[in-house]
């Protein structure tokens, strides 16, 4: 059952359900408990990579595994919602300081 697969998570997201939808439209809900907790994405892909667990890790990390071979997805029919990214600073940081210029970047 994938509940009980080893799991690595995203320290804080690892508390938040899984919500899986399969290409039919099925929904599946579970809340698997990992055995092993990182603050750091490349962390958990690193580990993944290295056959520590099951991870769910940001595309752009793993693409090229894939791509590869190195790495597969485990549930090719299955998705997850996608999930939102903000930042925030402070109002006295420059307007044009090398932090906005990135996340300008990025949103372009």
């Amino acid at each position: 059952m994938l509940v009980n697969w080893e799991w690595l998570a995203l320290e804080p997201v690892q508390a938040i359900p899984l919500k899986f939808r399969h290409k039919t439209g099925e929904i599946v809900n579970i809340k698997p408990t990992p055995h092993l907790y990182t603050n750091d994405a490349q962390a958990l892909h690193r580990l993944a990579h290295a056959g520590a667990g099951l991870a769910i890790v940001p595309e752009f990390l793993v693409q090229a595994d894939i791509t590869t071979g190195n790495m597969a997805v485990v549930l090719p029919e299955w998705t997850l919602p996608s999930i939102s990214v903000f930042a925030q600073w402070p109002a006295n940081a420059p307007k044009h300081g090398l932090i906005h210029l990135a996340l300008d970047a990025l949103t372009q």
